[in-house]
């Protein structure tokens, strides 16, 4: 026994110092995997952004959007990674309103995986302004950043945004120069930097209010920004202008068990982490070549400067978020403190005067349409829909922001289903037996409903406003109010909703596009026959007895 052990130790001082260590770390690491259940470690990151273009001085004579969407997703057996990114551009000829949206999120349960989710939009309009007119309209905007780890070991998350718009002077085509900017940037890198959240503007864009919520600690990290404000400026000739604003967001999530970790060190490798190798991953720094938001970069003033504005008229991916590429950036300099570690809410910087070559490039090359535009797009890796599901903070995050999470009623008084302050965009839950009448109150207006969601048994329902009908629709179409009615409307409504066999209500999801920030939303449902009714909201509720809910309406007419 002495000579075997004699004869083991030879061996091992041979292997060198890191292979010892390794050897000696096996049982540990195994320890660590059966006890780190995929179920125990998990990461969360969403970013999303919403932007609103209104009270223009001018129509714009022509429009045009873009979006792009992309999800990545790779996991070790017993681990899962769940992405989704959607985003969303409108800009109405008639009665001028740009809007846009734009969502990136994941859901990370084990340990072994990485997922990534990238989402960009972007409204462009074009107005000629005459001699000695001012050109001015009004906009709001929301950027909203978190992320969630279990653990500071070998897991990460990481969230970015951008927002901003640009107002150029295109009347000689030659020579295209940026006049006036907005900018609103964040980034969370949990556990690690960048962290920031700030704005910037040029000198005629008029900030009425802007608020930042930033929480850099922790294994929760959130970046939370509102902002309103007016452009105007005056001309005193005809000139040709193009307004663009663009939004783009990201996310990148990681977990690498302590095995793998250690087997990495020592020249092993998993399969995992053979098919996420340093190309992939490369390729998370380089191919997501929007807007940048590294330190060098955001440190760098003027932050719009030629490739970055290049970069923003490319169909490529968003922000430059990837686990390795933080973890390399230089630490933070006295410039990124400066517009991150202080409550200077915006900081003004003049924007140089930039090429041809790029400008075209940032207004693309699609055709413009005179009447309005509007585009669409989705793509989720995996089951996005059971993953929020089981996520009640995710839940929480993505209230009123996607199809699976919309807003129920804040009350209901008698035969009403109130919902108060609704974002514009916003996705609404009023489930009802037939039919719904949505009432606007004040002076708002619904312009546009961008999208419906429902467990409508036939998928197919009417719509009807102003006493006309528009048509028949089913889930994931859009209807364009002003273009069809030439003006928003205060009210319209929806029939021949059937719920699906063996439930006595059906959920109904919408999302009504107002033609100001938030408005107040009243929905009336009704059976086939006229009576009004008041079904429980909710989609677990939704699913009681329609008696019961004949006892509710009485219960709540009697009050």
């Amino acid at each position: 026994m002495l000579k075997q052990a004699n004869g083991f130790d030879k061996k091992a001082d041979k292997l060198g110092l890191a292979n010892r260590l390794f050897l000696s770390m096996i049982p540990i690491a195994t320890g660590y995997a059966i006890a780190s259940a995929p179920a125990l470690a998990a990461t969360l990151a969403y970013s999303g952004a919403d932007f609103l273009l209104n009270n223009f001085s001018h129509s714009p004579t022509g429009t045009t959007t873009d979006v792009n969407v992309n999800t990545f997703t790779n996991a070790a057996p017993g681990s899962s990674i769940n992405t989704s990114a959607e985003a969303m551009a409108i800009f109405l000829g008639q009665n001028p309103l740009g809007y846009n949206t734009t969502l990136s999120m994941g859901i990370g349960e084990g340990n072994n995986y990485l997922g990534k989710a990238d989402s960009k939009a972007k409204v462009v309009g074009n107005f000629l302004v005459g001699q000695n007119e001012s050109f001015k309209f009004d906009f709001y905007g929301n950027l909203e950043l978190r992320t969630s780890i279990d653990t500071f070991w070998g897991e990460s998350a990481n969230a970015a945004g951008n927002i901003y718009f640009l107002v150029l002077d295109a009347t000689n085509s030659q020579e295209i120069n940026v006049l006036d900017y907005f900018l609103f940037s964040g980034n969370l890198s949990t556990p690690g930097i960048p962290d920031y959240l700030f704005a910037q503007k040029s000198r005629r864009v008029q900030i009425n209010n802007l608020s930042k919520q930033k929480d850099f600690i922790g294994k929760e990290e959130s970046a939370l920004g509102s902002v309103a404000g007016s452009y105007q400026r005056s001309f005193r000739k005809p000139t040709n202008l193009t307004v663009i604003e663009v939004k783009e967001n990201s996310t990148i999530q990681q977990a690498k068990s302590l095995f793998s970790q250690l087997t990495s060190l020592s020249g092993l490798d998993t399969s995992l982490q053979a098919d996420t190798s340093d190309s992939m991953m490369l390729s998370s720094a380089t191919d997501l070549s929007g807007l940048e938001t590294s330190v060098e970069t955001v440190a760098t003033e003027p932050i719009l400067n030629d490739p970055i504005v290049a970069a923003m008229g490319t169909g490529t991916s968003t922000l430059e978020t990837s686990v390795e590429t933080v973890a390399t950036e230089p630490m933070l300099t006295d410039s990124i403190v400066a517009a991150t570690g202080t409550e200077t809410s915006v900081l003004d910087t003049e924007v140089p005067t930039l090429s041809q070559k790029t400008i075209v490039a940032e207004i693309g090359n699609k055709p413009l349409d005179a009447q309005g535009s509007y585009e669409s797009s989705k793509i989720s890796s995996g089951d996005i829909q059971t993953a929020i599901a089981n996520s009640d903070k995710m839940q929480t995050w993505l209230k009123g922001k996607t199809q699976y999470t919309a807003l129920l009623p804040d009350q209901i008084v008698k035969d009403l289903q109130v919902f108060s302050d609704v974002s514009s965009g916003a996705w609404v839950d009023p489930p009802t037996s037939y039919g719904i009448e949505y009432t606007v109150e004040g002076d708002s207006l619904i312009t546009n409903i961008l999208d419906f969601f429902t467990d409508d048994a036939d998928d197919l329902f009417t719509v009807a406003a102003e006493g006309k009908i528009l048509g028949k629709f089913r889930s994931g179409d859009n209807i364009d109010l002003v273009s069809l009615l030439d003006k928003g409307v205060s009210s319209l409504t929806i029939t021949e909703i059937n719920p699906a066999p063996g439930k006595a209500v059906a959920n109904f999801n919408f999302r009504p596009l107002f033609n100001t920030k938030t408005a107040s939303l009243q929905a009336r449902s009704f059976d086939k026959y006229g009576s009004k009714s008041i079904p429980e909201p909710g989609s677990v509720l939704s699913l009681l007895a329609f008696g019961v809910l004949g006892i509710a309406s009485r219960l709540f007419a009697k009050r």
